[in-house]
């Protein structure tokens, strides 16, 4: 290559032989360009060449070579004739997909010409033949053929487009999914889509190119399946030949929308139970306390206030009523403590984690129906917060309801276990158990899992027929200090 850019500058340099006579000499596919990029010269079979090439291509001296060839031309990047002009020659070789749809070899050799030191063009050999292990490589980075093989195995939608509407190129996947033809060069955009689909194309490239930015935006498209889906379209100016194009892609996004919208609706359904939970355990509460009330602190009330009126009539008999009703208004305060421990969370905060548990037990083994035995092991209530102590007493007494309910036990055991910032718990009866396979999840042991989900925790339910329960709870609580 370093004979021949010296044979060739020695031409040039030799006042008496003109650029005709050097094309003149030579047999190949020669063309000369000024420092310009403009054509000052172009042998015929390089004439010959670009018609096998790219079809009809309508030379003239003077002009620039980009403006002439159409966009799709693979042979020569401004980039590398740019690269000449600053005076290192090269070649290269490379695959051009020709009009005729066959498969050309050529080897590129570009020479800066230089007079007096000084580049004033480029020559440009185009040689098609095989590709010879003795040349030199082609240059890493400029193999086309290898981004066109890429482009049309993407699995995205691509396309190059100028301000007219008039597309300059489009893979495959483009194609198939409108149903185009294979050959879209310099075709307007009515050409190729319905009317409703080329207008909203023309208004993006509009938009971009009025920007000068690359836009990011998702929207409906028509899906290989040929129904509409949503795509994300990213569209960006490209510099083409001297004119200003829009490039783009698309890429099916339709099944990750599809997944994140039944996500989003999974969500708000799982939210919505968590609320309905949230309002039957508060009704269920209330309507509780109105039995309490009722049953319980209202019948003693009103025995009271029997037998305080029978005193006032019945004098012999007053100081005994008087007595019964003093002892009455005890129960009826005991009542109300009781409920108002179940109740009130600041009772926990004042007697205390473990205290609120033992009385709770102590009241429903005082009933005699059934009896609960509590152990506590490691337990450091002054690194407990009170939200804390609060979730761990109601899992505790909702397992117990739940017991008193349906188990049908006559013993349960509680065991409670501090180590670091985790809490373990497990409950045990010996009632009649269930089969885990047709467990329902009712109020009180939803409201353990939620409880549980919250701190991030896990439930392990041990059951069958006639061999009663076992609950294994694990929570990390995040305010319980080291031991």
């Amino acid at each position: 290559m370093k004979q021949e850019n010296n044979d060739i500058n020695t031409f040039f340099s030799n006042s008496t032989i003109s650029i005709t006579s050097i094309l003149e000499m030579t047999n190949e596919a020669v063309m000369i360009l000024d420092k310009n990029l403009n054509i000052s010269a172009i042998h015929q079979k390089t004439k010959e060449l670009f018609l096998k090439l790219y079809g009809q291509v309508d030379f003239e001296d003077s002009k620039s070579i980009f403006s002439i060839l159409p966009a799709s031309q693979k042979l020569l990047k401004k980039e590398l004739v740019l690269e000449c002009l600053s005076g290192e020659p090269f070649e290269y070789d490379l695959q051009v997909s020709a009009y005729d749809r066959s498969l050309v070899q050529i080897n590129c050799g570009f020479i800066p010409l230089k007079e007096e030191e000084q580049i004033i063009g480029i020559y440009i050999r185009f040689s098609e033949e095989s590709y010879q292990t003795s040349r030199k490589p082609a240059k890493p980075g400029y193999d086309v053929n290898l981004f066109e093989l890429f482009m049309e195995h993407a699995p995205l939608r691509a396309w190059i487009t100028d301000k007219r509407g008039k597309m300059h190129y489009m893979n495959s996947n483009y194609k198939k999914a409108f149903g185009i033809p294979a050959e879209v060069d310099s075709k307007l955009l009515s050409d190729l889509f319905p009317n409703h689909w080329a207008q909203t194309y023309l208004a993006d490239i509009h938009n971009v190119l009025k920007t000068n930015e690359t836009s990011i935006v998702i929207g409906k498209g028509k899906r290989s399946t040929g129904v509409d889906g949503v795509f994300k379209f990213t569209r960006f100016p490209l510099r083409v030949h001297g004119e200003t194009m829009v490039a783009g892609w698309a890429v099916d996004i339709t099944e990750q929308e599809e997944l994140q919208e039944k996500l989003l609706e999974t969500e708000q359904n799982k939210k919505r139970d968590v609320i309905r939970s949230i309002i039957e355990t508060q009704e269920k509460e209330r309507r509780q306390l109105s039995i309490e009330l009722h049953d319980n602190v209202n019948q003693i009330l009103s025995s009271c206030k029997l037998m305080l009126e029978t005193a006032k009539e019945n004098k012999e008999a007053a100081s005994q009523l008087i007595d019964k009703c003093y002892l009455n208004l005890i129960t009826a305060i005991n009542e109300i403590r009781n409920i108002s421990h179940e109740l009130n969370p600041s009772a926990i905060e004042d007697i205390g984690l473990t205290d609120a548990i033992t009385d709770l037990i102590e009241n429903i083994n005082s009933l005699g129906k059934i009896f609960i035995e509590y152990h506590c092991q490691g337990c450091r209530e002054a690194h407990l917060d009170v939200t804390d102590k609060v979730a761990i007493y109601r899992i505790v007494q909702e397992g117990l309801n739940n017991i008193l309910k349906h188990a049908r036990a006559s013993k349960v055991s509680i065991h409670l276990y501090f180590k670091e910032q985790t809490v373990y718990l497990k409950i045990e009866d010996d009632g009649i158990g269930f089969d885990l396979k047709n467990i329902h999840r009712g109020i009180g042991l939803k409201n353990i899992e939620h409880r549980i989900a919250y701190y991030q925790g896990a439930l392990s339910i041990e059951s069958s027929p006639g061999n009663g329960c076992s609950l294994t709870i694990q929570l990390t609580l995040p305010t319980v200090g080291a031991q």
